[in-house]
């Protein structure tokens, strides 16, 4: 009777053990610089009023303000599997970074990656790649606030505070003045800001112009995996 009380107790003692370790597994939080990936023509990045011109090895930081030229392509990767190809005459501002990472895991450490953006004008193209963490990515513009979950590709268009998003993969949700009246543009969808009730429409039933938009944004999204590729590694931000 002795033995099997204090084997019980013994693994209770042990139970207790591990969960009071489990709590107390180190959480790191962290706001992190996204990196330039390529650049064709001239693009620059203004933080603390300060302007300077960015380059394919520059790192932006949240509340930077990054403005391209005319007939710029700025291809950054603001948190690993979030990619974003900036056009020319863009003004958009980084205002979130956010990476959060168990101390403790080697194999699978991150918790999650946010991003939020400011689209004030021009055209953006955002590939968030699949992942087991917690990640989205915020794009606000003049006309409403995107939502991008894993496995999402879109553009973002922005002129005269109106927007336009065509979405190709996964789903882009769109906030209104609470979470419970948000919308979601499917795949295969495109949508101008903000929305009317007839919602998104179909890309099938868009024409041959939308269509050749919807190819040319899976070929970039492959330039972008590409480049991450070879410069992925380059992202420390630990």
């Amino acid at each position: 009777m002795t033995r099997r009380t204090f084997s019980a107790r013994s693994s209770a003692l042990c139970l207790l053990g591990l969960v009071t370790l489990s709590a107390c597994r180190p959480v790191l939080h962290r706001q992190v610089s996204g990196r330039v990936l390529a650049l064709e023509g001239t693009a620059r990045g203004t933080i603390d009023g300060k302007t300077v011109a960015l380059t394919s090895v520059a790192f932006v930081r949240p509340g930077e303000t990054i403005t391209s030229s005319e007939t710029t392509r700025l291809d950054l990767m603001l948190l690993p599997g979030v990619l974003v190809e900036i056009a020319g005459d863009t003004e958009v501002e980084i205002s979130q970074l956010r990476l959060v990472r168990d101390g403790d895991e080697t194999i699978h450490p991150m918790i999650a990656r946010n991003a939020r953006v400011r689209l004030r004008r021009g055209t953006v193209i955002i590939s968030v790649g699949r992942a087991q963490t917690d990640s989205f990515l915020l794009v606000e513009t003049p006309a409403g606030t995107l939502v991008a979950g894993p496995a999402c590709i879109f553009k973002v268009a922005v002129s005269d505070n109106k927007a336009m998003i065509l979405c190709v993969r996964g789903a882009s949700g769109v906030q209104a003045d609470s979470p419970k009246k948000a919308r979601k543009i499917p795949a295969g969808n495109f949508a101008a800001l903000p929305l009317t009730a007839a919602g998104p429409r179909a890309v099938a039933g868009a024409g041959a112009e939308v269509q050749a938009e919807v190819r040319a944004l899976f070929d970039m999204q492959k330039r972008l995996l590409r480049i991450e590729r070879e410069h992925g590694s380059d992202f420390k931000p630990w």
